[in-house]
């Protein structure tokens, strides 16, 4: 798959992981790339996380303020590619909400063109740990064995799809939904 921009991987929730790979980053990426230590953004990674828990209950408001972050993300990274974790849901109000903010950025992505693809939790956890069942602090450690320096698991979600969806653009991988 030839791509021309970054990729951005989210890990959608009410506190969204997310990460963006440069086009440079792609080109230079291998299977087990490690980082070295404080060469992260220098290599053309960007990571962070998003919080719409300053809007309390207010789903609309929290719909609208992802849409606005992630638009401007798009633009700023000059995303290609948008890869997001499937949700898993529990409850009715958290369902709305996170089919919601999916809805958002299938069509935030959808309005630059970009390639967009659901990936499933297992297939995240497999690319980190070797196995489709991890603990959220397995996926910070193996991060962190990459040189990706992650605290959060909403980031090391992030960068694990990001991993895989450079695994399916450079080796033609067909770990994503469609």
């Amino acid at each position: 798959m030839a791509l021309r921009g970054g990729i951005l991987a989210l890990d959608i929730a009410t506190v969204t992981g997310w990460a963006v790979a440069s086009p440079e980053y792609i080109r230079s990426w291998s299977p087990g790339l490690v980082i070295p230590e404080g060469q992260r953004t220098k290599l053309g990674i960007s990571c962070g996380v998003k919080s719409l828990a300053v809007h309390g209950s207010d789903r609309p408001a929290k719909l609208a303020a992802f849409e606005d972050w992630l638009n401007d993300l798009i633009k700023t990274h000059g995303i290609r590619m948008l890869a997001y974790e499937a949700p898993l849901v529990r409850n009715q109000g958290t369902a709305r909400l996170t089919f919601g903010l999916c809805a958002i950025a299938e069509a935030c992505g959808s309005r630059v063109n970009a390639s967009i693809s659901e990936a499933h939790v297992s297939a995240v956890k497999m690319q980190a740990t070797g196995k489709g069942k991890a603990e959220k602090s397995e996926m910070i450690n193996a991060a962190n064995c990459r040189g990706w320096d992650v605290y959060d698991d909403n980031i090391a979600d992030a960068l694990w799809l990001l991993d895989l969806a450079c695994d399916v653009v450079t080796e033609g991988g067909t770990a994503f939904n469609k």
